[in-house]
């Protein structure tokens, strides 16, 4: 269970990130956020993914945790790549 919760923790962490960059943002939401927003949602990911790294350590110890927080980081940033990717192809076929 606790695997969800850090791979969830990481992704909207990775999400947070991705729509914090305006080139992604004009992609997705077709607008650009103002910057404060911008640092707002960059701040946001930074904390989830360290959030997601404390709950790893604290739930599964410190070699596992960081092990387990990697995986689910790796598996995270793939999601949210194809996702933009396959945002990109949709907004294209328009």
């Amino acid at each position: 269970m606790m695997h969800i919760v850090v791979l969830a923790m990481v992704l909207a962490g990775f999400a947070s990130l991705a729509l914090s960059m305006t080139r992604h943002q004009s992609e997705v939401l077709a607008r650009r956020l103002p910057p404060s927003q911008g640092r707002l949602l960059q701040g946001l990911g930074f904390f989830l993914i360290t959030a997601g790294l404390a709950t790893a350590i604290g739930t599964f110890g410190g070699g596992l945790g960081t092990v387990a927080w990697f995986g689910h980081m790796t598996l995270a940033a793939g999601t949210v790549f194809l996702a933009l990717v396959w945002r990109r192809q949709q907004r294209r076929k328009r």
